[in-house]
């Protein structure tokens, strides 16, 4: 299943009519894009959010891939420990992705288990704490994998090529950030920065999703919620990749 959000591509969306693609568009917006693979017995299901590096200012530099590591720390109905095994317990991988353009949160599990994905990846967007101890102990990390970076040659090279080609502009930024930028992150600018980039286009609308999506899919009808716009369950659709995405 792919949901995507946005009139930004509603023409990929339309292109694909004529392929093995499904697609439906919900009143809030929402796009369920689906494709079917029928020898397949796993599921792919991503999260797509519009808040890449380059929607970032200088001094936010880096904000949005430490938000993709502070979604992992807990939420207010699961911890750490428990957003891992929740996922590893079926067999299945749970990770997250920063580029320039979005972030990315994606599980991949059997298809029988695709109300567990849901739920898990819903609980991180939705309820995650942002805990002050744990922010500060993801600063050391992604200092850490800052200078891992650094220790690159590829990675190095590649960084300072865009960082000339597109000097004074977001796109020349690292994805990671600066030692100055994460060292000032404070719980408030994080979550400015979820109000500000975020929330207006997703979050509030991603408690509907659970909804949306169990109209697709029978494995899940017992979690259906009260949120979001309810459409046309006569014709379902079965899906063996799933990508959710709200740009």
């Amino acid at each position: 299943y792919w949901f995507i959000k946005n009139k930004a591509y509603n023409d990929v969306v339309e292109n694909l009519e004529d392929k093995m693609y499904k697609y439906q568009t919900l009143k809030n917006g929402l796009t369920i894009v689906g494709e079917e693979i029928p020898y397949l017995k796993s599921v792919s299901l991503g999260i797509w959010i519009n808040t890449g590096s380059r929607l970032e200012s200088e001094k936010e530099s880096g904000v949005s891939h430490f938000i993709e590591h502070m979604l992992f720390k807990g939420t207010k109905n699961r911890s750490a420990k428990d957003i891992a095994r929740d996922i590893d317990r079926l067999g299945g991988e749970i990770n997250a992705f920063t580029n320039k353009e979005c972030t990315c949160y994606y599980v991949h599990l059997l298809d029988e288990h695709i109300n567990k994905g849901i739920d898990v990846l819903s609980d991180m967007i939705l309820n995650s704490s942002f805990d002050t101890n744990d922010i500060d102990k993801e600063k050391f990390v992604i200092l850490e994998e800052l200078k891992m970076y650094e220790d690159s040659p590829d990675d190095l090279s590649y960084d300072l090529l865009l960082e000339n080609i597109y000097k004074d502009h977001s796109l020349g930024m690292n994805i990671l950030g600066d030692r100055n930028t994460l060292k000032n992150f404070k719980r408030e600018n994080i979550l400015d920065k979820l109000e500000n980039e975020v929330n207006k286009i997703n979050y509030k609308e991603l408690d509907s999703f659970k909804t949306n999506l169990l109209s697709y899919t029978s494995q899940i009808r017992n979690n259906i919620s009260n949120y979001g716009d309810t459409i046309d369950t006569s014709n379902e659709y079965k899906y063996e990749s799933l990508l959710i995405s709200s740009i």
